[in-house]
């Protein structure tokens, strides 16, 4: 199962034919953007080298709701640099193994050259995670970033393909549901730094529920729901 690679807000043209290219060298699917600060053109295509395809068939969307409901069920996994109190980040290559059994599609999410991804970028991911650097400079380009991403998925699923046949497929937790079910217990979702609802987002994000789990999950809220409404009547 080859990634797709997802930049958020990329600011220069050369970067993301750089990004073509490196998906071209590790085993990359689909190149898709949100909101790029920039046009696709001849420098793009100067930096792919040879990866022009990808370029070809890349997808473009306005923002994060464009893109969520184009594509609503992959994996998504939040590459930053930063890390601190309400930024826990774990190491990519110690993450992979926990992940791997996941059967949905994969995205790699990557932000923008200066600043990386905001707080609002990662609630819609499910996992932030870091990578490795052993040098004195700590930061990597985005094409490194990407490389670097590919490569340590691909050598990490070729060794351990078997986890296929034992695989289930993971689901996000209807949204519009978990905060019906929230306001209807009282709680307030105005804060738009932390309440109720956005922490038990970056928590389902991070534990994926399996379909059956889902399923069983959303049962709960339903019927929950039904007694809240039927003892107000």
């Amino acid at each position: 199962m080859k990634p797709s690679i997802v930049l958020v807000e990329t600011k220069y043209e050369q970067n993301i034919g750089a990004c073509a290219r490196a998906m071209a060298n590790m085993g990359g699917s689909q190149l898709i953007l949100i909101n790029p600060h920039c046009q696709i053109n001849v420098e793009s295509y100067k930096a792919a080298a040879g990866a022009q395809k990808y370029l070809d068939k890349l997808q473009s969307f306005h923002g994060w709701e464009d893109y969520l409901k184009f594509y609503p069920h992959p994996l998504r996994i939040a590459f930053t640099a930063r890390s601190g109190k309400e930024r826990k980040t774990q190491s990519w290559i110690k993450a992979i193994p926990d992940l791997m059994p996941s059967q949905n599609p994969w995205h790699f999410v990557f932000g923008p050259e200066d600043n990386g991804l905001s707080e609002i970028d990662l609630l819609h991911c499910n996992l932030p995670v870091s990578l490795s650097t052993y040098g004195d400079f700590k930061s990597l380009n985005l094409a490194q970033a990407v490389l670097i991403a590919l490569s340590q998925y691909h050598q990490f699923y070729s060794s351990k393909n078997t986890f296929q046949e034992e695989a289930d497929e993971f689901a996000q937790i209807d949204e519009g549901l978990l905060k019906e079910y929230l306001l209807q217990l009282g709680f307030s979702l105005e804060s738009p730094r932390s309440n109720a609802f956005l922490r038990l987002k970056k928590y389902f994000n991070k534990h994926l529920p399996t379909s059956k789990e889902k399923a069983l999950i959303e049962k709960v809220f339903q019927q929950s729901l039904r007694k809240i409404k039927a003892n107000k009547l």
